[in-house]
């Protein structure tokens, strides 16, 4: 048995030496100038008849080199070619296997993929350590709360840790936040924030101002930031819906409209009757220090303020344009009616408009555009399925009844009152101040088709602030000027009518549907007319002086008009 194992080593031992003579018999000649890696691997790959096996992941082969040899053997013309590229070969059973070499430095770096960090937080005032402040790396919700020493220790992982970022935080105090690098211990010292501590609202229709700690109940503030203009609106209260909570704001009347807004509900009696006339269940709007006139309807033998016979109004937020807007804030329950009595019973809304900022004069212009079309809607039968529904009705509830076979007609009348509204809004504002002077003015143009068919809307609001200020003399002016022209002849856009009814006679004039009280919808857009035209200002001259640093004289002028 041993005798036949001894003979089978020799042979495979000769097998492998005549491998490796065969790898330093190979001679390969190459004259490669900038050219990609991969194409060099395939010449050699051609000439030695051997295979070169490597990771594409981790080696570059879209590179170029440069390399001549000229019958030289394979082993030498590897190393040439990967001299200083920090590859390696190993040669092997007609195979060359590519292996990236990892300098020292690498590794070492590479190993360090987790660092213990503590330390603490002070009061930058009194050196008082802080409790509960919040350290996290910057970017993600991971990270510590420092315990009632104002101390703390976290677990930094990642291959990366000399560049992550530390972001401390604490009520009431201006956020710091610092990089890693190598260090395992750091110190803290926060400033108080003098934006969080000095936060003023106005609280009155005469301008007055008090801090918010000194206000009790409730209040919810959306800055500009926090306002979505991008929307497809036409006013701010459709825009916030939503975002403050108690807050419930409906839309009733479609585009151009009076919404309701119940702020943690009504506060007041509805009018018996749904009469347009009576005690308003609104909240108070203020804008500027002025408050807005809510439009009421007028009462008369045909517009009797009954509900079904009034006018139309229109929405007194749409003469604002949210694009004006600096800050929107509401007032609920104990902190409307402490301030503002029964006029605040359903809640008040503050608006404050932007002004000009410290600096070079500065331009902005947006413009949107958008589409809206009715999705969900109710599937009609059609003109054969109508007919055939009504036969069966019919059929079932009336003696002697004769079938009335369809009449071809085939009308959607949906699709013919509804279709796809087009959006088109543009803003153009210039703003600015220095020393004295303080100006910003702005100017949108809104213009809607709506999806009914024959209905539109056209809105230009526009923004002047001017501000002077000099020694104890201040001074501002706010102007903010409407008009809102609003169509609205297709008012029978949701009624179904009988698809076996015809628009249209065999002469092209428009036909009689038959239904008592109704006429052709049709003929309603192109001949009626529904016009409701709006001019409205709203203003306030704010004239104030310092007589000492504990008494100042100031006086408000306001002017809210519509027609």
């Amino acid at each position: 048995m041993n005798k036949k194992i001894k003979p089978l080593l020799f042979v495979f031992f000769l097998i492998l030496l005549s491998s490796s003579n065969l790898a330093q018999a190979k001679k390969i000649s190459l004259n490669a100038k900038d050219l990609s890696f991969s194409e060099v691997i395939k010449q050699i790959e051609k000439q030695s008849s051997f295979r070169v096996i490597y990771n594409s992941s981790k080696i570059d082969t879209s590179k170029k080199v440069t390399i001549t040899v000229n019958n030289e053997s394979l082993e030498n013309t590897l190393e040439k070619l990967l001299d200083g590229i920090g590859i390696s070969f190993v040669i092997k059973n007609n195979q060359i296997l590519l292996v990236e070499i990892k300098s020292p430095s690498n590794k070492s770096n590479s190993q360090q993929t987790e660092r213990l960090i503590n330390g603490k937080v002070f009061n930058a005032i009194d050196n008082f350590p802080l409790a509960g402040a919040t350290i996290l790396i910057k970017g993600t919700s991971a990270g510590a709360v420092t315990n009632i020493d104002g101390e703390f220790k976290y677990l930094l992982k990642g291959n990366n840790i000399n560049n992550l970022v530390l972001q401390v935080s604490y009520l009431g105090m201006e956020t710091q936040t610092q990089v890693v690098g190598n260090a395992s211990e750091f110190t803290f010292y926060l400033k108080e924030s003098a934006d969080q501590l000095d936060q003023v609202i106005i609280t009155s229709s005469y301008g007055t101002k008090k801090l918010k700690e000194e206000v009790v109940g409730s209040i919810s503030t959306l800055t500009s930031k926090d306002i979505a203009i991008e929307q497809a609106s036409e006013s701010i209260d459709k825009m916030v819906d939503g975002q403050i909570a108690g807050v419930l704001i409906e839309n009733t009347s479609g585009i151009g409209g009076p919404v309701k807004i119940n702020i943690r509900g009504q506060g007041s009696l509805t009018p018996i009757g749904n009469a347009v006339l009576g005690t308003s269940t609104q909240p108070l709007i203020i804008v500027d220090g002025v408050i807005l006139s809510e439009e009421v309807g007028i009462d008369s033998n045909f517009f009797d303020g009954s509900g079904s016979f009034s006018e139309n109004l229109s929405n007194p937020l749409a003469r604002i344009s949210p694009e004006n807007i600096e800050s929107f804030t509401v007032l609920k329950d104990a902190a409307a009616v402490s301030i503002y009595g029964a006029d605040g019973a359903n809640g008040v809304i503050l608006i404050t408009t932007k002004k000009g900022k410290r600096g070079s004069a500065k331009f902005g212009f947006s413009s949107q555009l958008g589409i809206s079309s009715a999705i969900n809607q109710i599937q009609y039968l059609s003109g054969k399925q109508y007919s055939d529904l009504r036969n069966e009705y019919l059929k079932n509830t009336t003696t002697g009844f004769t079938a009335v076979p369809h009449n071809g007609v085939d009308t959607d009348w949906f699709n013919l009152l509804n279709g796809t509204g087009i959006y088109n809004k543009y803003n153009f504002n210039v703003s600015g101040a220095n020393e004295k002077i303080s100006y910003r003015t702005s100017i949108t143009y809104l213009k809607i088709d709506e999806p009914q068919r024959g209905n539109s809307t056209k809105q230009l609001n526009a923004g002047i602030n001017l501000g002077y200020s000099h020694n104890k003399f201040d001074v501002s002016l706010s102007l903010n000027p409407s008009y809102i022209k609003k169509d609205a002849p297709n008012i029978f856009y949701s009624y179904a009518f009988a698809p076996t009814l015809s628009p249209y006679e065999e002469d092209g004039t428009f036909s009689n549907v038959g239904v008592v009280g109704l006429g052709n919808p049709l003929a309603a857009i192109e001949q009626n007319r529904n016009n409701t035209n709006s001019y409205a200002i709203l203003g306030s001259l704010n004239v104030s002086y310092e007589l000492s640093q504990s008494l100042k004289l100031s006086s408000l002028f306001g002017l809210s008009y519509t027609d």
